[in-house]
């Protein structure tokens, strides 16, 4: 479930809209280049409404797990994300909105 802060956080963002936004704070429709901390390798995902989420094209819902830690989420932004494995540190190296 979203934060009642997420909310006030996405409602903040989006009442001040601008072309900087867009590209530095992680929205539904936005491109986030990641940097896994324990092999240094990088993968991108898109951001999407659950309707639109395909995970084998990394097309991800915003209220899946991962999608849920990366949505409002900034550049350089670290997180750790709990796999079945145990869990694993990424660094948001990018964003990019709409594309």
């Amino acid at each position: 479930m979203i934060s009642i802060e997420k909310i006030w956080e996405f409602t903040i963002i989006v009442s001040n809209i601008n072309e900087t936004t867009l590209h530095s704070t992680v929205l539904i429709g936005s491109r986030v280049k990641l940097r896994y901390e324990d092999d240094d390798s990088c993968e991108s995902y898109t951001v999407v409404f659950p309707n639109e989420a395909q995970p084998e094209l990394n097309r991800i819902s915003f209220l899946s797990p991962i999608g849920r830690k990366l949505l409002l989420s900034k550049v350089m932004q670290s997180h750790e994300l709990d796999i079945p494995l145990g869990v694993i540190k990424i660094n948001i190296e990018g964003i990019q909105f709409g594309g």
